[in-house]
């Protein structure tokens, strides 16, 4: 991207990462007293048609109003802009100084049961908030969580607005999701809250056993994970670890509220004195995945309590 500002406002100074989906930035706000940094997201949908074009900038718009609400938490980012120019869609959100959990992991793994349930916990406890929003993250994995600086606290990033508008056509489904860490369902195109608990428990599994998820086996009657060898784990712990990553999806654990539960009778008295409760209890949300021939069909709950359907079309192969 050039160096110039960015809707007449924002100095864009060098590029954070990037993929097919689009590019990220690091830029200042040149409107704002001391000309705070923040992070510029151009995404690049691939579209052909005018029809198309219109519908990416729905899923635009939606996805910058689910990330306006969600960035009202201390430890998601604050969305602050979101625009088109020249034909290219840009969202503006708070910069976070810190670590990329996956460059952490480099130096770090494996890790000792006790530090990753603090982990896990600290990520579930952040996915109650996300859920109880009706939001699904679709892809969390090492490098979308991030250790802020000030407090050490973990950051979840990244919502999959860039995946969700990479489409060769509006019809096709909307797959995203990150190799190794994206469970079967979602990958015939169908994510549901038991998605996100997958992807947890892989990062669990890959901190106590220093391997990443890519490089694990499967039973192949089974199909579940052969992981326990290798890592020095409790049995109550490893069960938590194993039901977050079944292969089924009606075996896994139904709602984050579920998993902290059984993540505290898990372990000592001692160690879960050290754990902090949550504050306030959240209604625990389920949905269900089911997939048929052409079609995979998600049921979430929706404020009011009934529940919504999504069909997501799955191309033939």
């Amino acid at each position: 991207m050039p160096h110039n500002l960015l809707a007449g406002r924002y100095d864009v100074l060098r590029q954070l990462g990037g993929s097919g989906f689009g590019q990220t930035y690091l830029a200042r706000d040149q409107h704002l007293p001391g000309k705070p940094f923040c992070v510029v997201k151009k995404l690049q949908p691939k579209i052909k048609s005018l029809e198309a074009w219109a519908a990416a900038k729905r899923l635009f718009e939606a996805e910058a109003s689910v990330l306006h609400a969600l960035g009202h938490h201390d430890q998601i980012p604050h969305l602050t802009a979101h625009f088109e120019e020249a034909r290219q869609l840009y969202l503006i959100q708070e910069y976070i100084p810190g670590w990329v959990l996956n460059q952490s992991f480099k130096n770090s793994l494996p890790m000792t049961e006790a530090d990753t349930a603090i982990l896990i916990r600290e990520i579930l406890t952040l996915l109650v908030f996300v859920h109880q929003n009706q939001v699904i993250h679709r892809d969390i994995k090492p490098s979308n969580l991030i250790r802020r600086e000030s407090d050490r606290k973990i950051v979840l990033i990244d919502f999959g607005a860039v995946k969700q508008l990479t489409l060769s056509s509006i019809d096709d489904a909307i797959i995203v999701g990150s190799s190794g860490y994206v469970p079967p369902e979602q990958l015939l195109g169908c994510s549901c809250f038991e998605s996100d608990l997958y992807a947890i428990g892989m990062i669990g599994i890959q901190a106590m056993t220093g391997y990443s998820p890519k490089h694990l086996q499967r039973d192949p009657e089974s199909r579940e994970l052969f992981w326990r060898d290798q890592a020095d784990v409790s049995p109550e712990f490893a069960e938590v670890l194993d039901r977050l990553v079944r292969y089924d999806v009606n075996e896994r654990y139904g709602c984050a509220e579920d998993v902290l539960e059984s993540l505290n009778q898990a372990m000592s008295e001692g160690f879960r004195a050290s754990l902090t409760p949550i504050d306030q209890p959240i209604p625990a949300l389920r949905s269900t995945a089911t997939c048929r021939e052409g079609v995979a069909t998600c049921t979430a709950p929706t404020p009011n309590g009934m529940d919504s359907n999504l069909d997501l079309i799955i191309p033939k192969r």
